[in-house]
């Protein structure tokens, strides 16, 4: 470089070398002082020098400030600092061989090395990602001699805490508090954000604790720490908590406090709040980042609130933002489940026009919004063009073309689909298997679905079909099998095809071999253990969780079953109906009176009662209750249909009066084993959790009204129809309770509650049985 009208001095040289290396120019410093050196100007300290070297560490040119100090040690001494700022720049670029070489010869040829010199050592460690050696290292410094100062204990701190490492993080830290140092606010905020990261609630709130006892007042970095980990587990009111505190201490929030909380009202499908702290942060001239608009518009889009999705779309788009595939993507699936195809094709040009190509997921996304908006010619045209283009394709478009036929209601073109593929040699999988199975679920006869499934039959798939047609309970081991080779698969393969077996077999009414293939789902973690649960103190959702069927089933158990079936008529006025019976002539030729035989029929019938509730007791456990209450019911019907006999044939014999009392005795025993308790524990278990105490109180509100109805109506009708006729009913109501309960009331027997709660919360269609 020329300098004109001005003669170059030692002065001038330094500064324009100074500012070189601030700029990130090391070699133009560089040359500046050799230029300056050749003139016979000569620098005899070296601060000039140890700022070059710190430079080309920045830059991790550690060649050249390594050919700087060689130069140096020919010409003049070397003093510490330029070990020093040498060590530190083989440790920018992690040469922790080179650092060590030069400490140890700065060791050997210079007075001892400083806390720089061991720090840089360590950072060359660090950077060079040798984590698990730093112990080692820093035992041979104290084997040195040399004392570790704090600063290279935080150091070490520091880089766990970088990579994430909690266990060596809190270890260091209690060592460091063990031998009395006092933390700072730095080693606070280093702490806090690793436990944040790493999602250590307790730890972190225990953290900041310790700190405002230490009397320091967490500053806003931490608290967006902490607003990050809440909304990251979804713990939304503590998030609000947060924020308060923010304000509580006067902090100004940032972007990354208003991005966080914009977030969090997304995950909250709280998208319209997000978009009002959207605007209240552009007021504040702070900029959302892109990854908080995505957020936006796909809360948006999941709420299918297309207005307020586009708008934040296209304001990105006329903004000039290179918005990347996902955000494309987003906004097909919006069109996807709209059934709008024509804005579909629309953002395909869009995203033509911006450079970006797209992919098969893309296609797949327009093909079924055809689909969806009852175009499968528009989505077989796209698969016929990507075959065109010589695109290797798998069997997800061939998929998306066949699902929109079917959902169109074209079987019969789907299945021609279906063996165009085979004949086209394509391998059909999961995806082609998942499409027919849930388009039998839905369709409107039972021949329609018998098609289908006969179909998958010939392509070489007939577990479903062997399912609705063979013993359920046999096939489970197939079907486990056959989901052990899809859980591994991407586009949760296994998850649609158990929802789609799922409508399948409850379609069919094949409650059993549904609860088993749930359970499968439940066992191999397709579906989670909590997947039924509501959020807390959401009542609505429970209610809306509520079926008719989980009501049906509860009130008609406790009303029908328990009492219109006559228990309480009988227990109450068991006394007069076997004095009717003609029991008095049984007891009177035993030598009993009329009063004491009355009060001998009442204590021999309750006393009857505690063996046989043991009995039920035990069967509970050990028995099913469907197979308790479809084989006991028999028996209560049989005994009153007897009863009814016996009182039409009108006969005062021993014999009659004796058959009476054993029909009586029977149809308590059967009753108090199977028939009363089962209702209770089935009216315990169908309804969802929170709300299953105000459920119960309704269905014994229901069972106290029937109760009354019973009791008062039983006198009454004994004058008016007599005994047969109030046996004749019950017997009817008992066969009415059967057939219900063969239809209606599934086996519960071992089942976790959120599996029962599915049997009631599952919307099923009767298929019309097709006459053959």
């Amino acid at each position: 470089m020329r300098f004109y009208c001005v003669a170059p001095s030692k002065r001038l040289y330094e500064i324009m070398a100074l500012v070189y290396c601030r700029m990130g120019f090391p070699e133009t410093a560089h040359c500046f002082v050799d230029e300056a050196e050749r003139k016979g100007i000569l620098f005899d300290d070296n601060s000039i020098h140890v700022s070059i070297i710190e430079a080309y560490g920045v830059v991790k040119l550690w060649q050249k400030a390594d050919s700087l100090v060689g130069g140096l040690r020919m010409r003049r001494s070397v003093d510490r600092k330029v070990w020093n700022a040498l060590i530190h720049a083989y440790a920018a670029s992690g040469c922790y061989e080179r650092a060590r070489a030069t400490f140890n010869t700065l060791m050997r040829d210079c007075p001892a090395p400083t806390l720089e010199s061991i720090n840089g050592l360590l950072q060359a460690l660090i950077t060079d990602g040798r984590l698990d050696e730093l112990y080692v290292v820093i035992e041979e410094l104290q084997d040195m001699g040399f004392k570790i100062s704090n600063s290279s204990i935080i150091l070490m701190l520091d880089a766990f805490a970088q990579s994430g490492n909690v266990f060596e993080v809190k270890k260091i830290y209690a060592g460091m508090k063990a031998a009395g140092y006092v933390p700072t606010m730095h080693l606070y905020r280093i702490m806090i954000g690793l436990l944040c990261k790493g999602r250590r609630v307790r730890d972190v709130e225990a953290m900041v604790s310790e700190m405002v006892d230490a009397g320091f007042k967490p500053d806003l970095s931490i608290w967006n720490s902490m607003l990050k980990l809440y909304t990251g587990i979804e713990d939304f009111k503590k998030t609000v908590q947060v924020y308060q505190k923010i304000q509580e201490a006067g902090l100004k929030p940032d972007e990354e406090t208003y991005n966080t909380l914009i977030i969090m009202y997304c995950r909250d499908r709280r998208a319209e709040e997000g978009l009002v702290l959207m605007h209240e942060m552009r007021r504040l001239r702070l900029e959302p980042k892109l990854s908080t608009y995505k957020s936006l518009i796909s809360s948006f889009a999941k709420q299918h609130h297309l207005e307020q999705a586009e708008e934040l779309f296209m304001e990105l788009h006329s903004k000039g933002h290179k918005l990347d595939l996902s955000f494309y993507h987003i906004m097909m699936k919006l069109y996807r489940d709209l059934g709008d195809h024509s804005k579909a094709e629309n953002l395909l040009l869009v995203m033509k026009k911006a450079g970006i190509e797209p992919t098969i997921a893309t296609m797949h996304l327009l093909m079924v919004s055809y689909g969806s908006s009852g175009h499968p010619q528009e989505s077989e045209r796209v698969l016929d063009n990507l075959k065109v283009n010589g695109i290797s394709l798998s069997t997800l478009p061939y998929g998306s073309v066949i699902d929109a036929y079917l959902k169109n209601g074209d079987y019969s073109i789907a299945i021609q689909k279906l063996d165009k593929m085979k004949s086209e040699g394509v391998e059909l999988d999961h995806r082609i298997w998942t499409c027919f199975v849930r388009a039998a679920s839905l369709s409107q006869h039972a021949c329609e679905a018998i098609n289908l499934l006969n179909a998958l039959k010939c392509a070489g798939f007939d577990l479903p079909i062997r399912l609705l047609t063979g013993k359920g309970k046999s096939l489970v081991s197939e079907v486990d099998l056959f989901l052990e080779k899809l859980h591994p698969l991407e586009d949760n393969a296994a998850l649609n095809f158990v929802n789609a077996l799922e409508d399948l077999l409850w379609a069919f009414e094949l409650r059993a071999t549904a609860s088993w293939v749930f359970q499968l789902a439940i066992k191999k973690s397709i579906y989670r253990q909590d997947v039924f649960r509501v959020a807390e103190k959401d009542w609505g959702a429970d209610f809306r969780k509520l079926s008719a069927g989980s009501a049906l089933v509860g009130l008609t158990l406790w009303l029908d079953n328990m009492r219109f079936s006559g228990i309480n008529g009988v227990l109450y006025y068991a006394p007069q109906i076997l004095e009717e019976a003609g029991v008095e002539d049984l007891l009177a030729n035993l030598g009993i009176s009329l009063e004491s035989a009355s009060f001998l029929i009442s204590a021999f019938t309750t006393f009857l009662m505690l063996p046989c509730i043991a009995v039920g007791m035990r069967l509970m456990d050990t028995s099913r209750r469907r197979t308790l209450l479809l084989t006991t019911i028999p028996v209560l019907i049989v005994t009153l249909v007897v009863l009814v006999i016996v009182k039409l044939v009108g006969s005062s014999s021993v014999v009659s009066s004796l058959i009476a009392t054993i029909c009586v005795v029977v149809y308590f025993c059967c009753f108090m084993t199977a028939y009363g308790p089962i209702p209770n524990i089935l009216c315990s278990e169908i309804f969802p959790t929170r709300v299953r105490g105000l459920c119960i109180t309704i269905c014994a509100l229901v069972f106290w009204i029937g109760d009354i109805i019973v009791t008062d109506t039983l006198p009454v009708l004994l004058d008016s129809i007599g005994l047969a006729g109030i046996f004749g009913i019950y017997a009817v109501v008992c066969v009415i309770s059967w057939v219900f309960v063969f239809l209606k009331v599934p086996e519960t027997k071992g089942m976790p509650l959120e599996v029962i709660t599915e049997f009631f919360s599952v919307g099923t269609r009767q298929i019309a049985t097709a006459k053959n």
